[in-house]
């Protein structure tokens, strides 16, 4: 299944847009991608901010292991983030 995103958040001063798609890939794994960008003066003229690359599987009703790897404006890996998230 295929799900496609787009948010905007429009103020006076500050505007973003996230626009980003997952899809559920082989072995029960989703896979999910964003763009976000960025605008300080007011207008339309956004550029760039980053990326987030997203992986998970869930292993049972209660429980995921998951990685989201974060992305700067220049395609460069910030942040990977690998963790297990219980809900109960």
């Amino acid at each position: 299944m295929k799900k496609l995103m787009i948010a905007a958040v429009l103020d006076a001063k500050v505007n973003n847009l996230y626009a980003g798609v997952s899809k559920e890939l082989p072995w029960g794994i989703l896979a999910s991608g964003q763009v976000n960008m960025h605008d300080t003066t007011g207008g339309a003229d956004l550029s760039l901010e980053g990326a987030d690359i997203n992986l998970s599987k869930a292993l049972n009703d209660s429980m995921k292991i998951y990685a989201n790897t974060d992305l700067s404006s220049k395609w460069k890996r910030t942040e990977t983030t690998i963790g297990i998230k219980i809900s109960f």
